[in-house]
């Protein structure tokens, strides 16, 4: 079924239907099929002609849930699949990479896991389509609306493993109905989802920054002991490479920047400057986040920090790791958690990730974009990104700071092959030495 009403020559290979919108038409047949293959359009609603939204709009997901104006047409081209099949069938359908993280098609991606037997979810990391450029999805689902038993992710690093995959005997792993997700590997990746390896989450409300935020010079001025303050960065514009580290952080104090935040211990609390820069603040108009904390000069902060990451950029999103001690942020920026005790090497290599090509197409896909350019993402769109995982991590951080410093040059597509070519050359010593 094609809505081109141009013939070809291999439409003699099946009964074609031609000039059909396959959306309308799905809408109102009774027929019901074993199998329905796939490869929708990957067009945005904003973009479809007025006549084709309308009728994209009124499809349902199987659940009943309405499908966001913000979704993509392949969303409703899969719901209205579903909606065809016979209990036992199989579909296939060749999907983008926004199927395993686009916030629309969470709950088709719940449904899913609920209502086939098998699953199967073939990725692939390089373009299977000239106009195409990014990674895609290869999702089967076999045994509709029957007990779900197993759940297999692929990875593929070429078009051709992917094939291969396709074509070769069903490899089901004999897994219990309440089985664990596994991946499979082809072509010696895997892939984690970037909130299995770090916590993400704003850095310090202070509530009144006029207040809480001091320059050097504004707290020579009050008097005040650094034993009162912690460093902290406030601005997006203070991540200045790869690495916080103290002469990054003292070249910003000195150039005039908002790097300190008054943060009082109450074994300082009588010390005669700290007490006559308290009496200013509660002076002053009490702010709703200041008013109701205790007590009201203490910022909460994360108990610890490994780097931190711009939630709105126009570069988009990466990471600078910490390496100057007590470094702290506001909630202008995302502060980095690893959620596993890692060397400075190994958390680079991490970084380096973000760097990549392919997760750089998954974040273009679910930010938010505002003026000027700046893209905003959420702790959750960024926890569901899918990161290469690193085989070997010596050399990281130089890579990194390579990379880093070509995105910032405004270069991402540099940035990107530089990240690409390591993940890329550390995958092929591995096959050397296996």
């Amino acid at each position: 079924m094609d809505i081109d009403p141009t013939h070809v020559p291999t439409d003699n290979k099946a009964q074609v239907l031609r000039g059909c919108d396959f959306l309308a038409w799905s809408a109102d047949t009774e027929e019901r099929f074993d199998r329905v293959v796939g490869n929708p359009p990957y067009l945005s609603f904003r973009r479809l002609p007025p006549e084709l939204r309308e009728v994209a709009l009124r499809v349902r997901q199987p659940d009943g849930e309405r499908i966001s104006g913000n979704a993509n047409c392949w969303l409703a081209f899969l719901c209205s699949a579903v909606r065809l099949l016979r209990q036992g069938g199989a579909l296939g359908f060749v999907l983008p990479a926004a199927w395993e993280y686009a916030d629309y098609a969470q709950s088709l991606r719940n449904y899913f896991c609920k209502s086939f037997e098998d699953i199967e979810v073939h990725r692939c990391s390089r373009p299977l389509f000239e106009l195409v450029q990014e990674g895609s999805i290869v999702l089967i689902g076999k045994g509709y609306l029957k007990s779900p038993l197993s759940f297999q992710r692929f990875l593929h690093t070429t078009p051709k493993a992917l094939i291969s995959a396709l074509n070769g005997p069903s490899q089901r792993s004999p897994l219990g109905r309440n089985a664990v997700s596994k991946t499979k590997v082809s072509g010696n990746r895997q892939i984690r989802q970037l909130k299995e390896i770090m916590e993400i989450r704003l850095g310090g409300v202070t509530g009144d920054a006029g207040y809480f935020l001091l320059s050097e010079k504004q707290r020579r001025e009050h008097r005040l002991p650094v034993t009162c303050l912690r460093p902290v960065l406030s601005k997006a514009q203070h991540l200045p490479g790869s690495e916080l580290t103290s002469k990054a952080w003292l070249t910003l104090r000195d150039s005039g920047a908002r790097v300190w935040l008054f943060r009082p211990p109450p074994s300082l609390l009588t010390h005669p400057h700290i007490a006559a820069y308290l009496i200013l603040g509660k002076n002053r108009p009490a702010g709703h986040k200041v008013s109701r904390r205790t007590p009201w000069y203490q910022t909460p902060l994360p108990r610890s920090c490994d780097g931190f990451l711009s939630g709105m950029s126009s570069a988009g999103p990466w990471i600078a790791l910490r390496v100057m001690p007590r470094l702290i942020a506001t909630n202008t920026l995302y502060i980095i958690r690893f959620l596993k005790r890692y060397s400075l090497d190994e958390r680079a290599a991490w970084a380096l990730a973000m760097l990549t090509s392919e997760v750089r197409t998954q974040w273009q896909e679910v930010r938010r974009v505002y003026a000027a350019g700046l893209a905003k993402l959420e702790p959750g769109d960024l926890g569901r990104l899918l990161l290469p995982e690193p085989h070997r991590v010596s050399g990281a951080r130089k890579v990194l700071g390579e990379a880093t410093a070509a995105l910032l040059d405004g270069n991402a597509a540099r940035a990107s092959e530089i990240a690409d070519g390591w993940f890329r050359d550390r995958r092929r010593q591995n096959a050397v030495r296996a």
